[in-house]
């Protein structure tokens, strides 16, 4: 996904090309559309469709594919009568799915709906915190967020498919050394009870810490797996991807400009970490998204497009090259 296109690759990013459904326009209200894939051929995109007297967001549309992105049918047509934006949506088969729009102005709220049906009808639940969702199941989920300066935090379990949630312990969202504002930079149930979350409580200012942490038990509890000082005057942590169960990467961003400068590696949970400096990006990589599919090759996505090239690497981020698009 990028900010104005969607691209698809069949021979693992050697070639791309451009799957973005046709007359959508997907570089409006200056943020990413949204966008899941099932497998290589079921995936769902959602955006908005029509603006009120205002400018501002009152329908979002979805759109689905089942055929690898060659052909799209929009399913439905979502009101959006709060000038909500679509933040996230998720599927755990080919029938269920949610959808969660967060409302402008209110950075910790969001409207969440659910469709168990593909796409086709959406019904709005119970309000909810703007968070990272997260479903293994047509019941099971979880939903993480961290208030503004102390302002709320925690990560709600449902077993209704979120229509009824439950808070649970998440003590890696507590304050870090006094410093009140731990960012949430990773969050993901690899199975509905082993998951993986990482902060970063640099984002305040001063001094802080990067900690992983894990749980085995569906969220009852959790240990903290690994940790180092991570300070403003130099590089902050600015991502963090959860590949596997023992294999996760954390990135480095400088503190100036937010260009990525490193990958910290773990292939065992956490027990040992390699730092790798990044090699051949961009000057301007700053708000990039960088995905990997395994514990070797991932690709940077540019912020802005539609690029003339992604960016590719084979050994862990320590160099990159170009791959042509279309």
């Amino acid at each position: 996904m990028t900010g104005s296109g969607l691209l698809v690759s069949s021979d693992s990013g050697a070639t791309w090309s451009d799957a973005t459904p046709t007359g959508v326009n997907l570089g409006v209200f200056g943020t990413l559309p949204i966008f899941c894939a099932l497998d290589g051929s079921d995936a769902w995109l959602a955006w908005v469709t029509a603006t009120d007297q205002y400018g501002e967001p009152a329908q979002v549309g979805v759109w689905r594919t089942s055929d690898g992105g060659r052909s799209w049918t929009k399913t439905a047509t979502v009101p959006d009568p709060s000038e909500a934006i679509p933040m996230a949506i998720q599927f755990v088969d080919t029938e269920h799915g949610w959808l969660m729009m967060g409302l402008i102005g209110m950075a910790q709220s969001a409207l969440l709906f659910a469709t168990d049906d593909g796409g086709t009808t959406w019904t709005q639940l119970a309000g909810t915190y703007a968070g990272t969702l997260d479903f293994v199941s047509a019941t099971q989920g979880w939903l993480a967020f961290r208030g503004a300066a102390g302002g709320g935090e925690g990560v709600y379990a449902t077993t209704d498919g979120g229509r009824t949630w439950t808070l649970t312990s998440a003590p890696f969202l507590a304050p870090v050394g006094g410093n009140e504002c731990p960012a949430l930079d990773g969050f993901r149930f690899l199975s509905p009870s082993v998951a993986v979350a990482a902060i970063s409580a640099a984002s305040c200012g001063g001094v802080g810490e990067f900690e992983v942490w894990m749980t085995s038990d569906s969220g009852i509890s959790w240990q903290e797996v690994s940790s180092w000082p991570a300070s403003t005057t130099t590089s902050v942590s600015c991502g963090f991807d959860v590949i596997s169960a023992t294999a996760w990467v954390a990135l480095d961003c400088n503190s100036t400009d937010s260009s990525v400068i490193a990958f910290d590696w773990t292939v065992d949970g956490g027990a040992d970490w390699t730092t790798l400096p990044a090699m051949g990006l961009p000057d301007d990589d700053s708000y990039a998204t960088f995905a990997f599919a395994d514990s070797h090759d991932g690709f940077e996505l540019p912020p802005f497009g539609p690029p003339a090239s992604l960016n590719a690497t084979s050994d862990s981020g320590e160099s990159w090259q170009s791959v042509p698009v279309g």
